[in-house]
């Protein structure tokens, strides 16, 4: 591939999954600052209002195992563009809609339901004060704006062999089955395993990003734009720190950088969670343990996961693996965390300890997870 060519190829990927996380981040963010109040305010009970805008969010990772194995089928028969289209079209019109609802105290109950259609498009498509909704009208304009981009980009030389070879095959009279089901029955340990390696992806995302923030308002009584001042300031040390994690793969391997992210991530889980508690609200402070828990430990996950995943799937099945392995679980193993995540800060009191025990015991499980996956491979396993 030329050189000007893969550098294309990269800044438009980049610009892609900017846009998918852009939408996906609003969605979890607003649930836990906005739509509780917006939505959910009926119910007379703060808690009972969060738990419900939780679940809003949970429930939507239902349809991403449905849009993993339509598209992960669909990428790995037809190619990469078609699902982009698609995909990314379904996550930009429905983030967009979510941005014009009134509020479920104008329009009653029917506006839930249409805020719980549009979430479960976001994820399909994904395989407080009126000012929250800019966010989520925008993203209409970003999405158009990539797919133009992307429109122009080549499929990889690995897949285009693969559909060639594909293609002679058939010519030739021989069936050769590409996709979901033969993936399953030819993959299904390596399947299992990369479901716990998504755990801790899941788990420290969902924490740290999305359930924190109702946390620092509910608990600590942090002003809502503070809160977004947390989520910037910690996407923007993500960003080195991802950079850090692909450096370190190119040194030590993925499954090596793959394994000290979630050791050093199931280290500072409790302690980071205990300076944020101890903070009492401070914003400097709290920043320094979200940084410390998420920004820097976890983007060593974040950095290698998806090239850990790929090198276990050969060309033919890989996009439906990588699909089945992100998407299939994410209801259990990220969906459900900041509603697992606020029980659990209710039981005790407003005291990390049981939210930083949970989250360091699913970071330990994925480690061993990604080293069990690694020796199955050194051994010609699939």
């Amino acid at each position: 591939m030329e050189k000007n060519n893969f550098r294309k190829i990269a800044t438009i990927t980049l610009f892609e999954s900017a846009v998918q996380w852009y939408c996906f981040l609003l969605y979890g963010t607003a649930a836990g600052t906005v739509f509780n109040k917006v939505f959910f305010s009926q119910t007379g009970n703060g808690t009972t209002a969060l738990i419900l805008s939780y679940m809003s969010f949970a429930i939507g990772y239902i349809a991403g195992p449905f849009g993993a194995i339509f598209f992960g089928h669909i990428g790995d028969r037809k190619g990469r563009k078609v699902t982009m289209y698609a995909s990314l079209l379904m996550m930009g019109i429905s983030t967009s809609i979510i941005g014009i609802l009134p509020p479920a105290a104008s329009a009653g109950v029917g506006v839930v339901i249409v805020l719980q259609l549009m979430r479960l498009a976001q994820c399909f498509g994904r395989g407080g004060t009126w000012g929250w909704r800019i966010p989520f009208l925008a993203a209409i304009i970003l999405t158009l704006i990539v797919i133009r981009q992307k429109g122009e980009m080549m499929e990889t030389e690995d897949y285009k062999k693969a559909q060639a070879k594909l293609e002679a095959e058939e010519a030739e009279g021989k069936k050769h089955k590409v996709g979901f089901i033969p993936m399953v029955k030819g993959y299904w340990k390596t399947l299992l395993l990369g479901c716990g390696t998504r755990w801790v992806d899941g788990t420290f995302y969902n924490i740290f990003i999305v359930w924190i923030l109702s946390y620092c308002i509910n608990w600590l009584g942090m002003p809502l734009i503070q809160t977004y001042i947390i989520t910037i300031i910690a996407c923007i040390f993500k960003i080195p720190f991802t950079l850090f994690g692909g450096w370190c793969a190119q040194k030590l391997g993925n499954t090596r950088t793959f394994v000290i992210g979630a050791l050093a991530s199931a280290v500072l889980s409790i302690p980071t969670l205990k300076v944020i508690e101890l903070s009492k609200g401070n914003l400097a402070i709290t920043i320094i343990g979200i940084v410390l828990g998420w920004s820097i430990a976890y983007n060593l996950i974040w950095a290698v996961i998806s090239s850990l995943w790929s090198s276990y799937f050969e060309t033919e099945v890989r996009y439906s693996g990588i699909s089945f392995v992100y998407h299939v679980p994410s209801f259990l193993v990220a969906g459900m965390v900041p509603t697992i995540c606020t029980l659990l800060i209710n039981y005790g009191k407003g005291d990390t300890i049981y939210v930083g025990i949970y989250s360091t015991v699913v970071a330990l499980i994925s480690a061993a997870c990604a080293l069990a996956l690694k020796a199955r491979h050194d051994r010609g396993e699939k």
